[in-house]
């Protein structure tokens, strides 16, 4: 097997070794790159102000980036298992390249073992955007000790691998005892199995959590945050790398306790039988299909959303996501009535609200031109106008982001109940359309700059150069336009300052149309001579 494994894993570099000699490759991934590292800093100095500003409060500053961090790593552990069971669906029923291989007198442990490795990769690489440098900047503000720092590399590296097979294995499990259930069910029934676990554990195991949001001062905050311990249970690997990060256990015991639980996950899943795992018939049918819709064009761009099981499941784990999002914030109501906390709070949840949308962007809007391939090429050639193509795509994908969008605003805003600086509620109700905007908008134009018409699979196409593009220069947005809005009350505040809630605003909406203008001016300079 291990021969085998290696001789699947060197024809993988071979290819990779050719690709990044390739000039196309560094044409399209040098923008990307230069992006991610951007990004990056800009999410490394933000964090550290985060974490430096809480470290100055007396106590309280110091609990909560503790609870934050645990809270993170166990949501991020959550996200990274669902990753890979939609990843792992769309291997089994999506990879040519699986059908190819499993022609060849290869072990069947070995062809998956080995495209499970490649799940981990492709699944990891989103969260770790966010996550790297959200714990770089911890490091820095609150230092572990030098023991726990020497380990840390490595338990991090074991917490994404021991995330990956926990969601190859459940996988797994509900493909082999649950064969004719309707595949887009799979992260329907994972995400809400995940939810209520967690909030099991902390309505009922760890009660403590809940009472804070009924704290009336910053004291008795502290107080019910102290008594409430770790927020995530003992036997999730995520616990054991918070544990490491703040100095509370012996980081060797941590990596051994890594180490058994990835080894122990490894040998299940290649000695279970896989003869029947790769089976197409399992596949739920549809309906005989039909013209649905009045309008061909409308009944197009939904397609994309049902296009295959794969873009189904994911669509339907995104909207649960969404769903349990509102219902975790509906009836939560700030009481403690510290200024500070309600700014932070409701900016947090705007910027929540729209980094939700740019993973709709970044998975169905981006992938959308790549996956017309014949039909634009068509289209493309005959005698309309291309933008007629990109102006109804737009109209499509932006109205679906605004409804989404305003709908989970204003569900959780105002279960919020925030309170001062009234004028930062109707400016970001103003921000939301604009934000929609563009989120659509410049993840179609990079769909139709850099397309992949030569990959079918909607889940590659998604953590390709172009999609890591895509999430890089809406994340950048992102963070620029909320720096931007929140400057008034912010300043206000923390010196003393008065800025006009309109001038930032107007600051805010100058960069959105320049940065829109850019990216039209590369759409045009594109379609005027695309190739397929």
């Amino acid at each position: 097997m291990i021969s085998e494994f290696l001789l699947l894993l060197n024809l993988r570099a071979k290819n990779f070794k050719n690709l990044i000699f390739s000039k196309e490759f560094w044409k399209n991934f040098w923008v990307p790159f230069s992006l991610g590292i951007f990004l990056f800093f800009v999410l490394f100095l933000i964090f550290t102000r985060v974490f430096s500003f809480l470290s100055s409060i007396p106590v309280i500053g110091e609990i909560i980036s503790f609870k934050f961090l645990d809270f993170t790593l166990m949501g991020i552990f959550f996200f990274l298992a669902l990753s890979n069971i939609v990843g792992s669906f769309s291997l089994i029923f999506e990879d040519i390249e699986l059908d190819f291989l499993n022609k060849f007198p290869i072990k069947k442990e070995t062809l998956y073992s080995f495209k499970f490795f490649e799940i981990l990769l492709y699944s990891s690489w989103v969260p770790l955007i966010f996550l790297l440098p959200f714990l770089f900047s911890f490091i820095n503000s609150f230092p572990p000790a030098k023991g726990n720092l020497f380990f840390l590399p490595i338990n991090f590296i074991l917490y994404l691998i021991s995330a990956s097979l926990t969601g190859i294995l459940l996988f797994y499990l509900f493909m082999k005892f649950t064969p004719m259930v309707k595949r887009e069910f799979i992260p329907v029934f994972f995400g809400f199995l995940f939810f209520i676990f967690i909030f099991i554990y902390l309505k009922y195991v760890n009660p403590g959590v809940f009472k804070v949001f009924n704290a009336k001062s910053l004291k008795e905050a502290v107080l019910i945050l102290k008594k409430a311990g770790s927020l995530s249970p003992f036997f999730i690997p995520s616990n054991w790398l918070t544990a490491n990060i703040l100095s509370t256990k012996n980081p060797l015991l941590i990596t051994f306790l890594f180490l058994f639980y990835n080894i122990l996950l490894f040998l299940i899943l290649i000695n279970l039988p896989f003869q029947n795992l790769y089976h197409k018939t399992y596949i739920s049918k549809g309906s005989k299909g039909g013209r649905r819709f009045k309008f061909i064009l409308l009944q197009k761009e939904l397609k994309n959303f049902y296009r295959n099981y794969s873009q189904l499941s994911q669509f339907i784990f995104l909207l649960l996501l969404f769903v349990l999002y509102i219902i975790s914030i509906r009836g939560k109501g700030i009481r403690i009535t510290h200024p500070i906390w309600h700014i932070l709070i409701a900016y947090a949840n705007f910027t929540f609200t729209l980094y939700l949308l740019i993973t709709i962007a970044v998975r169905f809007i981006y992938t959308a031109p790549s996956l017309e391939n014949k039909g634009l090429q068509i289209l493309y050639y005959s005698p309309s106008n291309p933008f007629n193509l990109f102006k109804t795509q737009f109209l499509f994908y932006f109205s679906m982001v605004f409804i989404l969008g305003i709908l989970i605003f204003f569900l959780t805003h105002f279960s919020l109940k925030v309170q001062f600086f009234k004028n930062q509620t109707f400016y970001m109700i103003l921000s939301i359309p604009v934000m929609c905007f563009n989120i659509a908008f410049l993840a179609l134009c990079i769909g139709y700059i850099l397309p992949q018409f030569n990959e079918t699979n909607p889940a590659k196409i998604a953590s390709g150069p172009g999609a890591f593009l895509t999430a890089m220069v809406l994340i950048i947005y992102l963070i620029t336009g909320v720096y931007i809005l929140i400057q008034t009350p912010f300043r206000k505040f923390y010196y003393g300052e008065s800025i006009s809630f309109f001038a930032m605003f107007l600051i805010f909406v100058s960069l959105s149309v320049f940065l829109g203008l850019i990216f039209f001016k590369f759409l045009f300079d594109k379609i005027k001579k695309m190739e397929f």
